[in-house]
């Protein structure tokens, strides 16, 4: 009988064999991409920006652009999306006991869960998939959002949508080959076949039977192998992920980190054209036994052009300046009509990131201000139901991990459950929904009409703009009225 994957897992040549496909060529490409999302969504726009230029012009030339690397459509783009977590969820566990009860609730509280739990949104929007790991540290359970390059696969065999073996292992971002200082992009530590060097890496297994750390030989480092969650027969990496097209990773270039390099890139370079249309060129035209071998004009360099004697109008020597004409206005408005369009059709308001401040989101009333929540609200409904999925799958590995390690000294005291969580528990959770929000202007001319058409007393009225009971409303009118009267 064949032996499954995870199996396979107790032999170190098959070990030897994930790491070497991990080091491959379509695995590398694959981790460098996660990592240009991820430096571009954290800042790290100039590298980027710098070379598409090199890759358009010459080197001479980018090293004269002023470089624009600040503009960061990509991190905006996500932020807008990942809405989930911008307000805590409701969550709501069953089959639990009042101690049960309060145990988990500690145990979501010291992770920190609704904070983390934003942190994978933004990963989940940033490149469709992400991951979760739900183990224990230093006495408590922790869960870590994980980034595509930090993690290595092996799909089922079955089903290669499915993770049957995750592999963690930091990935050196100086061997990217998309990085502004980068070679020939090999991964030099890992092309070094020295010993030594294989010794020094480490790499992190978990599955459903086996959890152990290994180095880049195979060897296992760990005492332990086997899994603490065999018994449950699951693993603490949860992944979170949208449609896939039967592999594991989704494919398919990142859109929002592309444009924004590329806008950065198009400001660089009007940036450029205004730095040469603010100035005028001096020139100087003569022919060559005149033209002297060096010129000097204030701080800026001379234009010399030769001149044929021998042409009607070729002995003439000239000195002027040379001043542009270029389109600002222009390429300025293709810049802004090229934001416009691609925000559009990434669902957002183009006027959320905009060239003109006249052109901020402005909110003429409540229900303006309700429709831009929506505009959001539906951004981020699709990942709703994902991440209702995946939360129960986190809440089935707190559980495992809780009755587990409880008695034990792996975690303290204050999260011990005593008797085991039932396998029936569940987490249900109710997302924030956009509400209409009404402005002081529009509460008053609400209420300026119900009291012409004699819908409400003054009192009424009183008590719901100042929403305060209809006694306090009493108490504050006395003191109102009589000032009325008096004028």
């Amino acid at each position: 009988m064949e032996l499954s994957q995870e199996q396979r897992l107790e032999s170190q040549e098959y070990r030897s064999k994930i790491i070497e496909e991990i080091k491959g060529t379509e695995n590398s490409d694959r981790m460098e991409s996660s990592l240009e999302d991820y430096d571009i969504f954290k800042g790290s726009i100039k590298p980027y920006v710098i070379r598409q230029l090199e890759e358009q012009f010459s080197v001479g030339l980018v090293s004269e652009v002023p470089i624009v690397s600040s503009i960061n459509i990509l991190k905006k783009s996500v932020k807008a999306k990942a809405t989930l977590y911008r307000e805590a969820p409701v969550r709501t566990f069953t089959d639990l006991s009042d101690k049960q009860t309060e145990v988990v609730e500690q145990v979501y509280k010291d992770m920190r869960m609704d904070a983390q739990m934003m942190q994978s949104n933004e990963l989940f929007e940033l490149q469709g998939q992400t991951h979760c790991l739900i183990e224990p540290k230093n006495g408590r359970l922790t869960l870590r959002p994980v980034k595509s390059h930090q993690l290595n696969v092996v799909p089922s065999e079955l089903d290669p949508e499915t993770g049957e073996i995750f592999i963690f292992s930091s990935y050196d971002k100086g061997t990217s080959n998309k990085k502004e200082d980068s070679s020939d992009g090999m991964n030099q530590k890992i092309a070094d076949t020295n010993d030594y060097d294989l010794e020094q890496e480490k790499y992190f297994i978990w599955s459903k039977s086996f959890h152990f750390v290994m180095n880049g030989k195979g060897e296992i480092l760990t005492e332990d192998f086997i899994s603490p969650l065999i018994e449950y027969g699951i693993s603490p990496v949860i992944e979170i992920a949208g449609l896939k097209d039967f592999t594991y990773w989704i494919e398919g270039t990142n859109e929002d980190s592309e444009f924004t390099v590329m806008y950065n890139c198009s400001q660089s370079m009007l940036g450029q054209v205004v730095n040469l249309s603010s100035f005028a060129q001096a020139f100087l035209k003569t022919t060559s036994d005149l033209m002297p071998q060096s010129v000097s004009v204030g701080p800026t360099r001379i234009l010399k052009l030769i001149i044929d004697p021998n042409v009607e109008g070729g002995d003439k020597t000239e000195f002027g300046y040379a001043s542009p004409n270029a389109d600002i206005t222009g390429a300025r408005e293709y810049s802004e009509s090229l934001l416009s369009q691609y925000l559009s059709s990434q669902g957002l308001s183009p006027a959320s990131i905009s060239g003109s401040a006249s052109n901020a989101d402005k909110f003429t009333s409540g229900t303006d201000r309700f429709l831009a929540q929506i505009e959001k609200f539906e951004a981020s409904k699709d990942a709703m139901d994902i991440y209702r999925h995946a939360e129960t799958s986190i809440y089935k590995v707190i559980v495992a991990w809780l009755n587990v390690l409880s008695g034990s000294e792996i975690l303290d005291k204050k999260y011990h459950v005593g008797s085991a969580i039932s396998l029936e528990s569940e987490v249900s959770l109710e997302y924030k929904m956009p509400t209409a929000i009404t402005t002081d202007l529009e509460k008053l001319d609400k209420l300026e009409r119900e009291l012409e058409l004699n819908l409400k007393t003054p009192t009424e009225a009183y008590a719901e703009y100042r929403d305060v009971s209809l006694v306090e409303a009493q108490e504050a009118m006395k003191e109102i009225e009589p000032a009325i009267d008096v004028e």
